[in-house]
C-alpha cells in the first residue's frame, strides 16, 4: 500500500488489537484510506500521531461491530465468562473471579496472565466493555456516584421532556396541552409559563421544569402515557420518584449502596424506554 510503519506503531497495533490478523488488516486499511482522503503522498511513513488519529476514528466508527463479533459467543453461550470479562474491564483489581473461568478466557485468547496479573490481549475489547457498561462499575467513590447520577438523570430528563411534549399533543389540543404542563409546575413558575408558547414551555432557556414536575405531568395525565409505558401507573411513578429523590443537587450526605442500587435499577428501566428520545 506504500505505507511504512514505525516500530512504535507496530507495537501499538499488537497491543491495541492483540495481533488479531483480521483486526489489524482492517486498521491498516483505515490508515490507507485516511492517507488518501487527506491527500498524503505515498510512499509515506506512519508514525504514532497518524496512528492515534486513525485509531480514534476506527474505534468511533467500526470497532464496536468487531468487538461484538468477538464477544458474541461469550454473550450467547458462556454468560459466566462474559460477566467475568466485564468485571475485569470495569474493576481491574478484582481478584475474586473463578480460576476455571479465567482459564477459559485465556484459552479464548482474549486475556493474558503474567505473575497472577490479568490483562486484555485486545485493548479495544477492554475499551468497548468500559464504554458499553460504564454504569455497571462497582465500589464507586461518593464523587463517582454523584457524577453518574447527574449524567444519567440529566439525559433522561431531557428525553422525558421530548416524550411528554409529543404525547400530550397526541391526546389534547394545544391549549389543553399547555394547561396540562402549567398546572403541574411549581407555583413560582406558573406566571412566566402562562405567557409561553407550547414549544417554549419545554425550552429550558425559557421555562423551568423540574424532574418532579415531569413526574406530576405523567401522573396527572396518565391516559396520555399509559400505552407508551405499558405497565401499571404505580410502577412508573415509583421509578420516577426514586430517580427524583436521589438528585445530586440536594443530596449533601453520603449515598449508600442500597439507595444507589435502587437508582441504577430505576434509571436503567427508564433509559431503555426512552432510547429513541435520547438521540
Amino acid at each position: 500500500m506504500g505505507l511504512k510503519f514505525s516500530d512504535e506503531v507496530c507495537a501499538l497495533l499488537t497491543t491495541d488489537f492483540g495481533g488479531h490478523p483480521f483486526l489489524i488488516r482492517r486498521v491498516c486499511s483505515s490508515i490507507n484510506k485516511y492517507m488518501t482522503e487527506h491527500g498524503i503522498q505515498k510512499p509515506c511513513f506512519i508514525d504514532k500521531g497518524i496512528y492515534n488519529a486513525v485509531k480514534s476514528l476506527f474505534i468511533r466508527n467500526e470497532a464496536d461491530s468487531f468487538c461484538e463479533l468477538i464477544l458474541f459467543v461469550l454473550m450467547q453461550s458462556y454468560s459466566n465468562e462474559f460477566i467475568a470479562l466485564k468485571r475485569l474491564a470495569l474493576n481491574p483489581s478484582d481478584a475474586s473471579i473463578d480460576n476455571t473461568i479465567i482459564s477459559h478466557l485465556i484459552g479464548y485468547n482474549i486475556i493474558t496472565q503474567s505473575n497472577h496479573v490479568f490483562d486484555f490481549k485486545i485493548e479495544i475489547v477492554r475499551t468497548y466493555l468500559q464504554k458499553k457498561f460504564k454504569f455497571n462499575r462497582e465500589n464507586l467513590t461518593q464523587e463517582e456516584k454523584r457524577t453518574e447520577i447527574s449524567i444519567r438523570r440529566n439525559r433522561c430528563e431531557q428525553a422525558l421532556r421530548k416524550l411528554i411534549k409529543i404525547q400530550l399533543l397526541g391526546k389534547y389540543d394545544r391549549t389543553k396541552a399547555c394547561l396540562a404542563v402549567i398546572n403541574n409546575l411549581e407555583d413560582s413558575s406558573k406566571e412566566v409559563a402562562s405567557s409561553l408558547s407550547y414549544e417554549n414551555l419545554f425550552n429550558p432557556d425559557k421555562n423551568v421544569i423540574y424532574f418532579k414536575d415531569l413526574t406530576n405531568i405523567v401522573r396527572n395525565n396518565w391516559n396520555c402515557f399509559k400505552n407508551f409505558f405499558d405497565c401499571k401507573k404505580a410502577i412508573v411513578i415509583s421509578h420516577l420518584t426514586i430517580i427524583n429523590d436521589l438528585r445530586v443537587d440536594c443530596h449533601a450526605k453520603d449515598i449508600d449502596d442500597k439507595n444507589f442500587a435502587s437508582f441504577r435499577a430505576s434509571i436503567e428501566w427508564l433509559e431503555e424506554l426512552l432510547t429513541d428520545y435520547m438521540l
